[in-house]
């Protein structure tokens, strides 16, 4: 039961896989920060994953960004990753959730 339970991705692989690269994606929004410091909200993407590891699919569900640059960077960028071969089902996620959280305006003691 355990290697049939291995070869199935969950949303904790494809958490982990991102969290990876989570440094090109909060790239993309320290750049936005520039010219918006309280730049604050969340992305809401479903996205679909070969079993090869490529995403096939995804879509912007919602974000309360209300940056459209930055919301299509980090979806470009989250897309692009190869997540690995796992298994042989495809993975749906129909709401992936990121939040983007600005420290401006936080008081440092």
């Amino acid at each position: 039961m355990a290697a049939k339970s291995a070869a199935v991705r969950t949303k904790d692989d494809v958490r982990r896989v991102i969290d990876i690269h989570k440094g090109g994606i909060f790239a993309l929004y320290n750049r936005a920060l520039r010219d918006q410091p309280y730049l604050k909200g969340k992305i809401v993407l479903s996205m679909t994953i070969a079993p090869e590891g490529n995403v096939t699919k995804r879509a912007l569900v919602s974000s309360t960004l209300h940056h459209a640059e930055l919301e299509k960077g980090v979806v470009e960028r989250i897309c692009s990753i190869d997540f690995g071969a796992k298994g042989s089902k495809v993975y749906f996620d129909p709401a992936y959730e990121m939040s983007f959280i600005s420290t401006a305006g936080l008081r440092k003691e």
